[in-house]
Formats: structure tokens, sequence, C-alpha cells
């Protein structure tokens, strides 16, 4: 993300589902590491909280 001409690091905590073949694979990934994910945000039908429901997920090697 670019403000004000400068690179910023964003961090963000949410809610999110995974499923099958991405589920697995977030499974087995080591706590620490960097990974980028796409997917959209979406409420649940009782819910007022977004959820991101992950649909492709890449590792970022530093």
């Amino acid at each position: 993300m670019l403000e004000a001409g400068q690179d910023r690091q964003v961090k963000l905590v949410l809610k999110s589902v995974a499923l099958g073949g991405l589920a697995e694979i977030l499974a087995r990934v080591d706590l620490g590491s960097e990974w980028r994910f796409s997917g959209f945000l979406a409420t649940s039908q009782r819910g007022k909280h977004p959820i991101f429901h992950i649909q492709d997920i890449e590792s970022i090697i530093s």
C-alpha cells in the first residue's frame, strides 16, 4: 500500500474461511510465515461482521 508517496505495511485481523484444497494447504503452513490472500468479503446471514472468503493464496518469500 502506498501512502503519501511511501510504502506502508497494513495488518488486519478478521474471520476467514477457506474450503477444500486451500484449507488443507493452510492447515500445514508454519506460524509466522508470510502469505498473500485474495478473495472476497461477505457477511453471514445472522452476523454484522465481515468474513473473508479465501479463494487463492500465495507464499511470500522474504
